[in-house]
């Protein structure tokens, strides 16, 4: 056992450089006489450099050893740095993020892709409430009520139909107001988030932008076959539609479109835009709040374009103070375009916005000289709110149009056709007890040049009061 035990002393001694006293063997000279004891002297003397030279040996392994264990470590091949995502992968990340933050795909799919809102606002300067009814992908009806139109103005894009109603005429889109609404409404489809997790999307990421001190990301989104591409701009710190931008068409003029979303709330489950603001080219158009709204569902009769009102029709109606720019014209009436072009034209210059239509005010007509070259007519356009009191440019001015009380009778066709029937609102007007106060005035709704003529429309107007009972 002593054996067994020194050998597996000995061994760990190998390995540890280290020797346990009292583990060696008798030698032959143990018991030796003196020169047995000299030798042994001498080989004890002699072991203690013996038992160094392993040490010594050891030592180049010892030293070694790091080296060795280094070598694996240096050998080994460093991890692969991961792929920057591309532009394509970053877009679709953001999207992705984006409609999660908003409450997920399924959830969008089923509120919004039909919905009825009711909202408040002001449109171009003029407050306003508005119902409106959305019905994916190409279904838009708004209708506005405001005190300049008390009666409701609607506007309404139905697959590839296009009206508004003005109280209850109805008017076909204009050319250049049809030219935009495939981008149009494809850009509010894009606004609901959830077609944007279908497939044959490409979003491309294109750099991040300070917008009012809110850090966003920038994502460029194309579908083939859609009229164009639009870019959103997404709130870094939260992930949400910040705005919506493309270039479109605004009443016939191109430029930049931009929809911004003001602030959001918790609407059933969403992150649903609260208050919102459309701008053209940098101008405030509209900017809308959300009163209450049914999620999931649109009236389809409100969808439908209503029956236009018969041509003769009469009414009376109060419109309130507003601003106009105005422009007299001397001449014929086959001159009158040069001049609303020119009004047209200040009004751009000056950064104003049309509210509709040029209303032409006959102050020298047929009734006082038969000679075309004395009719003395001025025409107005009503421009959105405005601090200005003079205008840049020349030929235009600008001024306010005190409340007043109009007679109105509806016509359908050439506006000179549509004109001869002034005496007949002159014998209505004169039934239904009022008083004539200033000149004929004539509100035109289309652009003859591009309207069939038996769809232009136009009113016939009177300004007027009641009369004072007569004296006992």
């Amino acid at each position: 056992m002593k054996i067994r035990w020194c050998r597996t002393v000995m061994l760990i001694a190998l390995l540890t450089l280290f020797v346990a006293p009292g583990c060696k063997q008798k030698g032959a000279g143990d018991d030796a006489g003196p020169e047995g004891k000299k030798k042994q002297a001498a080989e004890e003397k002699k072991a203690p450099a013996e038992e160094k030279a392993p040490a010594e040996e050891k030592a180049p392994v010892e030293e070694k050893a790091p080296a060795e264990k280094k070598a694996p470590a240096e050998e080994k091949a460093p991890p692969e740095e991961k792929a920057e995502p591309t532009p394509q992968e970053q877009g679709k990340l953001l999207i992705d993020r984006a409609i999660t933050g908003a409450g997920g795909a399924e959830q969008l799919k089923a509120k919004v892709s039909s919905y009825t809102l009711k909202s408040k606002g002001t449109y171009g300067g003029m407050e306003y409430t508005m119902t409106t009814w959305w019905a994916a992908p190409n279904k838009l009806v708004m209708d506005i009520v405001s005190e300049r139109h008390a009666a409701g103005m609607a506007m309404a894009y139905v697959d590839n139909d296009c009206w508004t109603r003005m109280a209850d005429v109805i008017l076909d889109c204009s050319p250049g107001e049809k030219k935009g609404i495939p981008m149009m409404l494809w850009t509010a489809n894009l606004m609901t988030l959830y077609p944007l997790a279908e497939p044959g999307f490409t979003f491309t990421y294109k750099g991040e932008a300070d917008y009012d001190g809110v850090k966003v990301a920038l994502v460029e989104v194309a579908k083939e076959q859609a009229p164009g591409t639009a870019t959103f701009s997404l709130d870094v710190a939260t992930g949400l539609v910040n705005r919506l931008e493309y270039q479109g068409n605004f009443y016939g003029t191109d430029g930049l479109i931009s929809n911004r979303i003001l602030k959001y709330a918790d609407v059933e489950g969403l992150k649903a835009p609260a208050k919102t603001a459309m701008y053209f080219e940098n101008n405030l158009i509209m900017e809308d709040e959300f009163v209450s709204g049914t999620f999931g569902t649109a009236d389809a009769a409100a969808f439908a374009r209503p029956t236009q009102v018969v041509g003769g029709t009469t009414r009376l109606f109060k419109i309130p103070e507003h601003t106009v720019v105005h422009a007299t014209h001397n001449g014929a009436y086959s001159g009158l375009g040069s001049t609303i072009g020119q009004i047209y034209g200040c009004i751009g210059a000056n950064n104003l916005m049309a509210m509709g239509g040029p209303v032409m005010v006959y102050l020298k007509g047929p009734s006082k000289t038969q000679n075309p070259e004395e009719f003395v007519t001025e025409v107005r356009v009503e421009v959105g709110p405005t601090k200005l009191e003079a205008l840049q440019g020349d030929g235009c001015g600008i001024k306010r149009i005190a409340v007043s009380e109009l007679a109105a009778r509806i016509e359908f066709g050439p506006y000179d056709q549509a004109a001869a029937k002034f005496g007949d609102l002159v014998g209505w007007i004169a039934e239904n007890g009022l008083q004539i106060v200033g000149p004929p005035m004539q509100a035109a709704y289309n652009d003859p040049s591009t309207t069939p003529p038996e769809k232009i429309a136009s009113d016939l107007l009177f300004p007027v009061v009641k009369k004072a009972a007569a004296p006992i």
